[in-house]
C-alpha cells in the first residue's frame, strides 16, 4: 500500500520552526514575563530572514513538472 507523500522543503520546515518559536515567545511574554519580549529581538530577524529566502526559494516541488 502506497501512501501520498508531499515534498516538504527545508526552508519551509525552518520557517514553520521560527512561527512556532515567536508564538511560544509571545504566549510566555503575554502570560507569564513581560521579561521575554527581548527574545524577539533575536527571533523576529531570523523569522524576517527565513521568510524572505523561503519566497526567493519557491517551490521546489514544482519545478520538475
Amino acid at each position: 500500500m502506497t501512501t501520498d507523500q508531499k515534498n516538504n522543503s527545508l526552508s519551509g520546515m525552518i520557517l514553520f520552526l521560527f512561527i512556532a518559536t515567536n508564538a511560544v515567545i509571545l504566549e510566555h511574554a503575554l502570560t507569564v514575563n513581560d521579561q521575554w519580549y527581548w527574545a524577539l529581538i533575536f527571533t523576529l530577524p531570523l523569522f524576517s530572514i527565513a521568510a524572505f529566502y523561503h519566497k526567493r526559494m519557491g517551490n521546489p516541488a514544482s519545478k520538475n513538472l
